[in-house]
């Protein structure tokens, strides 16, 4: 399994095929593999080189930075799981019985980094960083088992999307989804804001790249 980055580098280091991939706002790069595998690397000078390895019994569903130096992931069997990529260590687990043998679906953190929200096909909740406890559980149906996320950048908005192909927006004050609109015809597993936060940008299943207002939801 090959990265190429810019045209110019590439990391070699996974020996099977890359699953998911997150890259931190420090440049960061973590990837997970189907075997396990999670590599943190960054892009040197000459050539990518690694800073830490984390190997999962279960296979890796997706990954989120909570900060420069702490990765949370979440797994195929409902674990939750924080490594400090500097220690090169585990740092807890979630104790979530609710979440045992679902596949965890999304994961994003807060802008604060004091929580991050979780998905699977039964429940989405937010964790509390500290403890990796469940600091609330979100009710709304189409949270449940969201495919991916990401939150405004003051928390107060969580944009998500489904496997049915649609992109909504939920006010986590107001406890309630103010859109929801259909975006594709097959699951959403990417998702990314730009920078301005009035449109998200969407990949899907159905093999397309979409860009849709956050101003005039559906647009």
């Amino acid at each position: 399994v090959r990265f190429l980055l810019l045209g110019q580098e590439e990391y070699h280091e996974h020996r099977s095929s890359v699953s998911t991939l997150k890259v931190s706002p420090f440049g960061i790069v973590a990837s997970a593999d189907v075997s396990g595998v999670i590599k943190i690397w960054s892009s040197g000078a000459n050539q990518p080189s690694t800073k830490a390895t984390f190997i999962s019994a279960s296979p890796v569903s997706c990954l989120s930075w909570i900060d420069e130096r702490r990765l949370v992931y979440g797994t195929q069997l409902g674990q939750v799981r924080m490594c400090d990529v500097e220690e090169k260590c585990l740092v807890l687990e979630t104790a979530c019985s609710s979440l045992s043998g679902q596949r965890i679906s999304a994961l994003a953190t807060s802008p604060t980094g004091g929580s991050f929200f979780v998905a699977s096909p039964n429940k989405a909740l937010i964790i509390n960083t500290k403890s990796l406890s469940v600091d609330r559980e979100l009710n709304d149906q189409l949270l449940i088992g969201a495919t991916a996320a990401q939150y405004n950048h003051n928390g107060s908005l969580l944009v998500f999307a489904t496997n049915q192909g649609q992109v909504g927006i939920f006010d986590l004050h107001r406890n309630e989804s103010l859109a929801v609109w259909s975006g594709h015809t097959e699951m959403v597993y990417g998702l990314e804001l730009s920078s301005d936060e009035t449109t998200v940008w969407t990949t899907a299943k159905d093999g397309r790249l979409l860009q849709s207002s956050l101003l005039r939801p559906g647009d």
